[in-house]
C-alpha cells in the first residue's frame, strides 16, 4: 500500500440548516509551523497514519511514496541552497516513521518528495518540493543541503537526530 504524507488536517463537523456541514483545519506539531504551502508541519501525524492502518486495515506492507516540503529556497550565487528546514522535516519524518515500524507498522519503504524541483500542476514552477535545485531558465541542478544530508541518511542506513 502506498501512504502519501505532507499534513495532518483535523476535521469537524456541524449541522447548518438541517445539513451536514464538514470542516477540516491544518495541525501543526508545537514549535514547527508550516511549509510554504501553509500546509502544518506535524511529524507525529505520519506515525499516527501509519498505525491506523496497521490497526484497521490489517497491516499491509506499506510503503511512504511521497513525504516532503515545499521552502523559501533561496540560492547562493553558486545556486547552492542550504535549505536546514527541509532536512529538519525529512529527518523528523523518518523518526516518525521509525517510530511506527517500532509500534509493529509494516512499512518497507520510504521515497522523498521529490528528487528535483518540478511543475506543480495546481501551482506551477514555484513551490520548490526537491532535493535537487532546478533553475528553470537554464535547466542546470545543484544538489541543495538536503541532498548531501539524504545520502548520507541512505548511505548509513541510520538517521541522526
Amino acid at each position: 500500500m502506498g501512504v502519501n504524507y505532507y499534513t495532518t488536517r483535523e476535521v469537524s463537523w456541524s449541522l447548518a440548516h438541517g445539513l451536514l456541514k464538514a470542516n477540516s483545519a491544518p495541525v501543526s506539531a508545537p514549535g514547527w509551523g508550516h511549509t510554504k504551502m501553509g500546509w502544518g508541519i506535524n511529524p507525529p501525524g505520519l506515525t499516527a497514519v501509519l498505525l491506523n492502518i496497521k490497526e484497521n486495515y490489517g497491516n499491509p506492507k506499506m510503503y511512504v511514496t511521497e513525504n516532503g516540503c515545499a521552502l523559501k529556497d533561496a540560492p547562493d550565487e553558486r545556486g547552492f541552497v542550504a535549505d536546514w528546514g527541509r532536512v529538519n522535516f525529512l529527518r523528523a519524518h523518518l523518526m516518525a516513521a521509525h517510530d511506527a515500524i517500532q509500534a509493529g507498522a509494516n512499512l518497507h519503504g520510504y521515497y522523498a518528495w521529490s528528487l528535483m524541483d518540478n511543475f506543480e500542476w495546481a501551482m506551477g514552477y514555484e513551490p520548490r518540493f526537491g532535493i535537487v535545485r532546478v533553475d528553470f531558465e537554464t535547466g542546470r541542478r545543484t544538489p541543495k543541503q538536503s541532498a548531501h544530508w539524504y545520502r548520507e541518511v541512505i548511505t548509513r542506513n541510520a538517521v541522526e537526530e
